[in-house]
């Protein structure tokens, strides 16, 4: 199986592909710490006197920064999918 000639615009969609791939672990450890700290940490610390009752304010932008990141994941995931037709220009089969 040969592929195509890629060209110099499927060289740019491909370094988008690659980029946008890379967002996908990013985003789901901002998603998991956030989730971790804000559910398990700081209650745990606060309830044992380890930081102060202050700390609790921290939870709902945490809460936040969690829900925008696997906000911004499934927005990747669709860019992603649509990115990926560039594949499909180079190769005349998926299955390599």
């Amino acid at each position: 199986m040969d592929p195509n000639f890629i060209s110099s615009l499927d060289w740019i969609e491909y370094r988008d592909l690659i980029s946008y791939l890379w967002l996908f672990p990013i985003l789901m450890f901002v998603v998991s710490s956030s989730i971790l700290i804000s559910f398990g940490i700081i209650p745990s610390l606060v309830e044992s006197k380890e930081i102060p009752e202050k700390a609790q304010r921290i939870r709902p932008l945490l809460y936040l920064s969690a829900i925008g990141a696997a906000a911004g994941f499934v927005v990747v995931l669709f860019v992603a999918r649509d990115l990926a037709r560039v594949i499909g220009n180079t190769y005349e089969r998926w299955w390599i």
